[in-house]
């Protein structure tokens, strides 16, 4: 019921894509570093996204990192939400 806005930008110096997301015109997450496999949003105490977690995920067979024209819907790598209780659930699959 909330609408987000995500803003990404490569760094080239870093060769790294960061992630800024705002609700409502606040930034609640600033300049974030995507790095593949690690939960982005999980050190910070968001209670405007606390339900879920964000990810990126290695959607295709790849040797290469995450980099600046391999990453986004339908690349190498991509940006994923997950739920807690999808992320549970997951779990007890395994």
């Amino acid at each position: 019921g909330k609408s987000y806005l995500f803003e990404f930008k490569y760094n080239t110096r870093s060769l790294r894509w960061y992630i800024s997301i705002s609700l409502s015109g606040v930034k609640v997450i600033d300049s974030l570093k995507v790095i593949e496999g690690v939960n982005l949003t999980g050190r910070y105490n968001l209670q405007e996204i606390s339900k879920g977690d964000l990810y990126c995920v290695r959607r295709k067979e790849t040797a290469e990192p995450t980099g600046r024209n391999n990453f986004g819907l339908g690349k190498d790598y991509e940006l994923i939400y997950i739920t807690t209780e999808e992320f549970a659930e997951a779990l007890t699959e395994q």
